[in-house]
């Protein structure tokens, strides 16, 4: 079957050519001027469209009769375009663009056009905009524009989007989802960026996300024409500022925690809480767990506390430099950055006030749950309210009550401390657990010496400075604050139904004499039988109440300082236990920590007291032994591995002795009746779930001050040796950046730059150069352990070493 052709009228152009799908022939395009002079070619035209039919029905004729039916499909558009064709004809002519619609219609008759050309689906977009009544109705069919317009904003950003898209509807009031396409005033049909964030590509990019090595790009170049590359890094300043994800100083694990390792922990706290909040409002509840999950987000509250405070310490020390800077250059203005830091301050003590009260309540359903009835949330606690902090007699009583004899002396582990008979058997060692830190030359030499010399009266101890009396006075005064704590917080939560112990001094013997004498702050025990059996203790306890004028310092201890490390391990072992309970207590908070026994260090402890202070020999060290440099490692190791149990609110305590009643005529110790039973209440879900929120928010609060800006970013590039550059081709690809603050070491600079080098060397890249600027110069004329690589440098340490020496020195040289 012939294809039927039809005679279109009006037509505006002459098209010959000799075959319909033939892409050698040229068509020739003959458009007319104007519509006035169409009757002048009125005859030409018809006697060519003739001629030009016949020639295309001749060409029809010898078509195969395969596409017939194709054929009868595309009438039903022909019809349709047949309609339309003489005003789209007149409107291109009038628009002077007749041409090009013929020859778009020649390009597609002879099978040059390319319909996945991304202008043309492009303009397909626009016009099925354009179709559309309502902007809420337009949808984009092709994957190609939607990978074009995804491309363009990952490379020109949000400029791209609104330069491409036009004014729109800018100007014009209409409902949301109701705007008319054709008031539109567009250059290209964009879609929203949602659309484009949410578009699936296939496109193969690596996704790279925040600081680190590109090792896809390493690959990429690694496969191409095996050449030398330079290593070259500098760096670029960057507007601090802050996002949900990114913004944070990262030194790819070498500097302070970076932002993923905080977030990490962040978004697993949030986890944590998440999980144990939806534990509890389901059906079946085990105490054992819930217990296990609070103890976990209150330890991760107190760790924000600690950060927090950290935070205020450094925070005080820039608002101090900055005040002194104010007032010292009064041509510069520094009230912005100084309004900066004090905001900064105020939120992190808002948050530290918020964090201790989601404690206090984390504690005290933590006590609950292990049915202690002993926590006390009030501010103010009587010590001499409950049977479980039990104290020690005088000695003259402690002496009666075990109807000792006249001669025989009261055992020194029950005479209470600051007594007569304390004071007198304090003073037959010369070593104590005060006094070991300096006596054994953990705080240096000078410091051994002066302890050796004022414990053998060769010289007079001076008198404490006005500053150490204070601190002396504030530890005296406040200990029975931090034991009201302990009693009723600390151990109500962590160590229930065990019982508090007051203590006398221990003694420490060798070769059957007592060489060192320890006086701790108590004791934590087992039974409540006041029996006094040292059997029964479980952990020593050991408080420290902290006076400093600087006021840089957190205001308690986050790691037990090496100076009180040999204390508690004396403690523990003059009382057989394995574990020391160490408090700090402030006014507002107390950190409480665990650390246990460690045998190497006290058999070092005790055997360098006998060298030094119980030999025939009378003089002074001249120098520090080997075994007292091994003891100042080992408190530094054993500080830096204690358990951070947790902080605590800090609660206020007294004593009234005129209110015991318990006092056994047998026993050494006495104790005190409750007059105020403390009642067990069940802990209530709806509380604790609301406890919950608030540690959520806390610790979203404490991430959000504790992150730090980064100032400036180092992208790591490799570089062809020769460098050569044009527009279109590169001569360094970037494969890594990291992000630094306002300070970057030598040292971390260099292990950066070795892990580059080795990614590239793993991957077979020969990098034999590495190209900074003068800032790094350190890596060229020093090595890791920073002794000097050139000769230059070696002479600059030496001249810089020789001017320090004093003039008699050098004129001995």
């Amino acid at each position: 079957m012939k294809r039927k052709h039809r005679n279109y009228n009006n037509r505006k152009y002459r098209w010959k050519k000799s075959k319909a799908n033939s892409s050698d022939v040229q068509p020739d395009f003959t458009v007319l001027e104007d519509d006035d002079n169409e009757e002048d070619h009125n005859d030409d035209e018809d006697n060519t469209d003739a001629n030009d039919l016949d020639d295309i029905n001749d060409d029809d004729d010898d078509d195969d009769d395969e596409d017939d039916d194709d054929y009868d499909d595309d009438d039903k558009w022909i019809l349709k375009l047949q309609k339309m064709l003489p005003d789209v004809v007149h409107a291109f002519r009038k628009n002077n663009l007749i041409i090009y619609l013929l020859m778009l219609f020649t390009l597609i008759s002879t099978a040059k056009f390319d319909f996945k050309n991304i202008c043309f689906l492009l303009f397909c977009d626009i016009l099925r905009y354009w179709s559309t009544d309502s902007t809420s109705k337009m949808r984009y069919p092709f994957k190609e524009t939607q990978q074009f317009w995804w491309l363009g904003k990952i490379l020109f950003h949000g400029r791209f989007q609104r330069f491409m898209s036009g004014y729109k509807h800018a100007g014009q009031s209409n409902l949301t989802g109701y705007l008319n396409p054709a008031t539109a005033r567009i250059n290209f049909a964009l879609p929203s960026h949602i659309h484009i964030n949410e578009h699936p590509i296939d496109l193969k990019i690596p996704d790279i996300k925040g600081p680190g090595i590109f090792h896809e790009m390493i690959q990429l170049i690694s496969s191409q024409k095996k050449n030398s590359y330079v290593l070259t890094f500098d760096g670029k300043k960057l507007a601090p500022g802050l996002t949900d994800e990114a913004g944070d100083i990262d030194l790819l694990g070498y500097g302070p925690e970076p932002l993923h390792q905080q977030h990490e922990q962040y978004t697993k706290s949030k986890e944590i809480i998440s999980k144990i909040t939806g534990y509890l409002q389901g059906s079946s509840k085990s105490d054992n767990y819930i217990k296990n999950a609070l103890l976990d987000v209150s330890h991760r509250v107190s760790k924000s506390i600690r950060d927090l405070r950290q935070l205020i310490a450094k925070q005080q020390y820039a608002l101090d430099k900055f005040t002194t800077k104010a007032a010292s250059e009064p041509g510069k203005n520094y009230c912005y950055v100084i309004d900066s830091i004090k905001t900064a301050i105020y939120r992190a003590k808002s948050t530290i006030k918020d964090a201790l009260a989601t404690n206090d309540a984390l504690f005290g359903f933590i006590a609950l749950l292990q049915n202690s009835s002993g926590y006390c949330t009030d501010k103010m606690v009587n010590l001499s309210k409950t049977k479980s902090f039990v104290t020690l007699k005088e000695p003259r009583q402690v002496h009666s009550s075990l109807r000792l004899p006249e001669t025989e002396h009261v055992p020194h582990h029950l005479l209470k401390q600051k007594s007569d008979e304390w004071f007198n058997l304090r003073k037959t060692v010369k070593v104590t657990g005060s006094t070991a830190y300096n006596a054994l030359g953990i705080d240096g030499l000078k410091s051994q010496k002066e302890t050796f010399q004022y414990i053998n009266n060769q010289k007079e101890k001076p008198a404490p400075t006005e500053q150490q009396q204070m601190a002396m006075k504030h530890g005296t005064e406040n200990e029975i604050h931090a034991l009201a704590t302990l009693h009723s917080k600390v151990m109500p939560a962590f160590f229930p139904n065990l019982t508090y112990y007051e203590e006398g001094i221990h003694m420490i013997t060798a070769n059957n004499k007592n060489i060192i004498g320890v006086s701790p702050d108590g004791s934590i025990r087992r039974s409540e039988n006041l029996s006094g059996v040292i059997e029964d203790i479980v952990y020593a306890v050991e408080c420290k109440c902290p006076y400093s004028s600087y006021k840089f310092n957190t205001p308690v201890y986050y790691k037990i300082p090496t100076r009180y490390i040999c204390q508690t391990m004396l403690e523990m072992r003059s009382m057989g236990c394995q574990e020391c309970i160490f408090l700090c207590w402030t006014e507002e908070s107390t950190t409480v920590f665990k650390l246990r026994l460690n045998q190497r260090l006290i058999a070092l402890i005790i055997n360098e007291s006998v060298d030094v202070f119980y030999s025939e020999n009378d003089k002074p060290p001249s120098k520090l032994s080997s075994r007292a440099k091994e003891i100042k490692e080992l408190c530094k190791d054993i500080s830096n591995s204690s358990t951070f149990i947790g902080e605590f609110p800090s609660v206020l305590g007294t004593l009234h002795t005129n209110e015991l009643i318990i006092d056994q005529d047998n026993l050494p110790y006495q104790t005190f009746q409750t007059t105020t039973p403390t009642l067990k209440k069940d802990y209530c879900e709806k509380e604790m779930i609301s406890t919950l929120v608030s540690a959520s928010t806390v610790l979203k609060e404490a991430y959000q001050l504790n992150r730090k800006k980064a100032s400036e970013v180092i992208p790591i590039m490799l570089s062809t040796v020769d460098r050569i550059s044009n527009p279109e081709t590169g001569h360094a690809q970037p494969i890594g950046y990291f992000l630094r603050g306002y300070s970057l070491s030598t040292d971390v600079m260099r292990n950066i730059a070795e892990d580059f080098m080795q990614a590239c060397f793993v991957n077979g890249i020969h990098v034999p150069v590495q190209t900074f600027d003068g800032q790094w110069i350190n890596l060229v004329v020093r090595d890791q352990q920073g002794n000097p690589q050139t000769k230059l440098q070696l002479q600059v340490d030496v001249w810089k070493e020789v001017k320090r020496m004093p003039k008699k020195i050098l004129s001995e040289k």
